[in-house]
């Protein structure tokens, strides 16, 4: 049984950008990262946005990202997202995004 849309994008973005090393590996486009597009633009733009804002989008804990401990794989997943801004993300959702960098 496949999960819902929310948890697939969530946990496929978890286990392909989350790792540094994971990364270096790769080098340049996987196949997966498609997958995984599809997968993004399927829960839509409202959804990445709350997910780059450290809201929890998900009930997987694993998938919180509200604490500062995490911040380093966070930061690699939000990487991913913002590289494929144009496919993911909407021109209105750009005020939304730069309330992000803000410091509380």
């Amino acid at each position: 049984m496949r999960p819902p849309p929310l948890e697939r994008a969530s946990t496929l973005l978890y286990v392909l950008h989350s790792d540094w090393n994971g990364l270096h590996d790769r080098g340049g486009n996987y196949p997966a990262d498609a997958n995984l597009l599809a997968a993004l633009q399927a829960i839509g733009p409202d959804a990445i946005v709350q997910f780059l804002q450290h809201k929890r989008i998900t009930e997987d804990p694993d998938l919180w990202f509200d604490d500062k401990q995490r911040t380093m794989r966070f930061s690699l997943m939000a990487r991913f997202v913002l590289q494929h801004a144009t496919e993911l993300l909407r021109p209105q959702d750009a005020p939304r995004l730069l309330e992000c960098g803000k410091d509380p």
